[in-house]
């Protein structure tokens, strides 16, 4: 009987610890556990989210430009035709060139252009009680109504969206907007032209 009650004693304490241990590295693993799925499921952790509004919009208008071109190129080349078939060697005519913004870089007054034999001959500003310095070269590009054809087609050919209002008598541009297609959704720009004048 004392030989039971002494293995007893030394036996239960053996049988204790090795439970508590048990307990103690079950309950361990659990709160590593948690601490790992709290980590992994903080705000820090997750993936953040861009926007992809600006992406949206190109591929918006990259499938506009696609879909306008051959239309578009036709309408161009044939007010073109208009225009060298009227045979205009000497005009004047009145152009502004504006976007959105009043810092922007590509706003400038209306200037009066003076054609003479194809060639431009002056530039000066349009209104005469407006004082305001310009460089001409502004309008380097676009300065006769021929560079202006080639401009045009140079912008649609860079896949920028084309909107042109033509004269019906004679072929020129009245109004070009160049929606570029790989930049803001605001960003363009308009060429207008008036007061287009044959000189005979």
């Amino acid at each position: 009987m004392k030989l039971i009650l002494i293995f007893s004693f030394l036996i239960l304490p053996f049988f204790v610890f090795q439970f508590s241990g048990c307990s103690v590295s079950k309950q361990t693993n659990s709160h590593s556990a948690s601490l790992e799925n709290k980590a992994i499921n903080s705000p820090s952790k997750t993936p953040r989210i861009t926007d992809n509004t600006s992406n949206v919009a190109e591929q918006n208008f990259i499938k506009e430009w696609r879909e306008k071109y051959d239309t578009t190129l036709a309408e161009l080349e044939r007010n073109r035709k208009l225009w060298q078939e009227n045979k205009i060697m000497n005009y004047d005519f009145v152009i502004a060139k504006y976007a959105g913004g009043a810092s922007n870089s590509w706003n400038y007054p209306p200037v009066l252009i003076k054609i003479r034999e194809g060639e431009k001959v002056s530039i000066e500003q349009a209104d005469k009680d407006l004082i305001a310095y310009f460089p001409s070269d502004e309008f380097k590009d676009f300065d006769t109504i021929d560079k202006l054809f080639d401009y045009m087609r140079q912008e649609l050919d860079d896949r920028n969206i084309l909107r042109v209002k033509y004269d019906k008598k004679y072929g020129y541009p009245k109004t070009v907007s160049i929606i570029f297609t790989f930049a803001d959704i605001h960003n363009s720009h308009t060429i207008d032209i008036s007061k287009f004048k044959v000189i005979k």
